[in-house]
């Protein structure tokens, strides 16, 4: 790395997605599993000042031995993800990880394996982000709208040291605010029920949305092989999507919905862009 990174902007959707990938490895058949461990890649641009923009996350798939707590990973694996998202993110680079609940766990020698193996050029120094789900209670059920309520920081590490520098960072945050991720108590207090009328308008809402996803997806399943790495990553997004929708409701639910309705139109000018190029590449 030829410009020493100073500060970091992290898009939100990288929390975002972590969230929902902790929340899926926490919940087993709807009970809590403890805290886990996780590991994600960022991609992102650096530019000639030294402000990093990390803006996506690429997960690392951890082994865990039971005996000795030590992490493993298949390398030749995340060596298919990673040219994977190269063809989908041509102008991104690995810049960096996020590790999820290190004041548990040990990253140290997978990260360093990581830059060894994947990313040479950032041996003498790459970005590290550390973060603890904020996980639901009762006493704590608001959704998460600055950085002052993430358990989130950023080092640089600098000839494989971690915490050896503290880094500014900033999260650029976009429509759908990161909520906290389920825990074991229910998000929803009887007593906090809306009116029976709400209800089931934001049913009817929530349904809408839902039909427009089958949508995007139905199209996405039907699309050529060429256009399969590109299709994983809108996938991913509308699985994303559902998940949100699937949750019990917050005080804020008219505003989470009216958002992940302008996501999904986001989508459907997407999909809609490829249809009118499908149909110039190949007219009938």
């Amino acid at each position: 790395m030829d410009n020493r990174v100073n500060e970091v902007l992290l898009n939100s959707n990288i929390i975002l997605e972590a969230n929902f990938h902790y929340e899926k490895l926490t919940m087993v058949n709807g009970l809590y599993n403890g805290k886990q461990p996780m590991l994600f890649l960022l991609l992102g641009t650096i530019n000639d000042d030294g402000v990093a923009s990390a803006s996506e996350a690429l997960s690392v798939v951890l082994n865990v031995d039971s005996r000795t707590g030590h992490f493993s990973f298949d390398k030749e694996q995340l060596a298919t993800r990673i040219e994977l998202m190269k063809v989908t993110h041509k102008q991104d680079e690995l810049i960096g990880f996020l590790t999820i609940n290190s004041k548990y766990y040990n990253y140290e020698e997978t990260i360093r394996m990581i830059l060894i193996d994947f990313m040479p050029q950032f041996v003498g120094s790459a970005i590290i982000f550390s973060y603890t789900p904020n996980e639901s209670s009762s006493e704590n059920k608001t959704q998460q709208k600055n950085t002052s309520h993430l358990d989130l920081s950023c080092q640089l590490i600098e000839n494989y040291n971690i915490d050896t520098c503290d880094l500014k960072f900033q999260i650029e945050y976009n429509n759908i605010e990161i909520p906290v991720v389920s825990g074991s108590k229910s998000e929803l207090e009887l007593d906090e029920m809306p009116l029976q009328d709400e209800i089931n308008y934001y049913h009817d809402r929530k349904k809408h949305i839902k039909q427009e996803l089958s949508r995007v997806i139905s199209y996405l399943g039907n699309a050529s092989s060429v256009e399969q790495p590109l299709n994983a990553a809108i996938l991913n997004r509308a699985a994303i999507i559902t998940h949100l929708l699937n949750r019990n409701p917050t005080n804020d639910i008219e505003t989470a919905i009216s958002n992940m309705e302008n996501e999904i139109r986001l989508l459907q000018t997407t999909l809609e862009q490829w249809e009118i190029v499908n149909m110039k590449d190949n007219p009938s």
